[in-house]
C-alpha cells in the first residue's frame, strides 16, 4: 500500500511539467497559426472558435514558468527570474482584459502583438472567462515562484482554474452556450477550457504542496525495507 502511495505521489509531482508541456504545445501551436494563417491551428480544430493570440501567448507563457517550477528542485537566480517573468506575462494580460471589459475602455494590449484584422467590435481581445483564468493562472505561478511558504492558496487558484475549465467542457458538451460565451468573438474556445483544467491540475499539484507527502512517503517505504546482512 505504501508502495501505491508512493508510486501517485510521484505521478502526481511529475504531471505539473507533463501539463505545463500541455499548455506549451497549445500556446505554441495557436501563435503559429495566427502568424502562419493557419485556421486549423487557431481553433486546434476546424468550425470552431479561434484562440485569441494573446491567448496562445499566455498558454505558452504559463506552460514554460510551470515546466521550469516543476522541474527545477533548486533553480538558480536565472530559473527563477526567466520563471517570474513568465508568470507575470499571462497575469498582466489577464488583469489589462478584464479593466478593458469592466471599464469598457481599449488598453491597447488586445492587438498589442499581433494585428488582427477580422475581430469584431474588439479585434484581438480575448473572452472574459479567458482574462479572468489567466489572472487566477498567473497569480497562482507568482505565488510559487515568489511566495513558495504560500502554495496552499496556489492550489487553491490551481483547482479553480480546473473547475472553471471543467465547467466550459460541460457546456461544450450539453451545448449549453451560456456556459462558455455569447457570441462568436464572445465564447471561450474549447482547447481553451481544457487546456486551462489541465493546466489549473497541474498548478495544484505542484512539487511545494506536495513535498511533505513525498518525504513521508519516502520514509515509509524505506522503513518497510528490510535491511542487508552481509553473507
Amino acid at each position: 500500500l505504501n508502495f501505491l502511495r508512493f508510486m501517485a505521489a510521484f505521478t502526481l509531482k511529475k504531471f505539473g511539467l507533463w501539463a505545463g508541456a500541455f499548455a506549451t504545445l497549445v500556446g505554441g501551436m495557436v501563435i503559429t497559426g495566427w502568424l502562419g494563417d493557419i485556421p486549423v491551428l487557431k481553433s486546434l480544430s476546424s468550425g470552431l472558435v479561434p484562440i485569441k493570440f494573446n491567448a496562445g501567448l499566455s498558454f505558452l507563457a504559463i506552460g514554460l514558468s510551470l515546466m521550469g517550477f516543476s522541474h527545477f528542485e533548486r533553480p538558480s537566480r536565472l530559473i527563477r527570474g526567466l520563471g517570474v517573468f513568465l508568470a507575470l506575462l499571462p497575469f498582466v494580460i489577464g488583469t489589462g482584459t478584464l479593466v478593458e471589459y469592466f471599464r469598457g475602455v481599449d488598453l491597447g494590449i488586445d492587438q498589442l502583438f499581433f494585428a488582427e484584422k477580422d475581430g469584431g467590435a474588439t479585434p484581438g481581445r480575448m473572452p472574459f472567462t479567458s482574462g479572468l483564468n489567466f489572472f487566477v493562472a498567473g497569480m497562482a505561478l507568482l505565488i510559487l515562484w515568489l511566495a513558495p511558504s504560500f502554495a496552499s492558496l496556489s492550489q487553491i487558484l490551481g483547482f479553480f482554474l480546473a473547475a472553471v475549465g471543467l465547467i466550459g467542457i460541460i457546456g461544450y458538451s450539453l451545448g449549453l452556450q451560456s456556459i462558455y460565451g455569447l457570441g462568436r468573438f464572445a465564447q471561450i474556445s474549447l482547447a481553451s477550457v481544457f487546456t486551462f483544467m489541465v493546466a489549473g491540475f497541474g498548478i495544484s499539484v505542484n512539487r511545494q504542496t506536495l513535498s511533505w507527502q513525498w518525504r513521508s512517503l519516502k520514509t515509509k517505504i524505506l522503513l518497510t525495507i528490510p535491511p542487508c546482512k552481509g553473507g
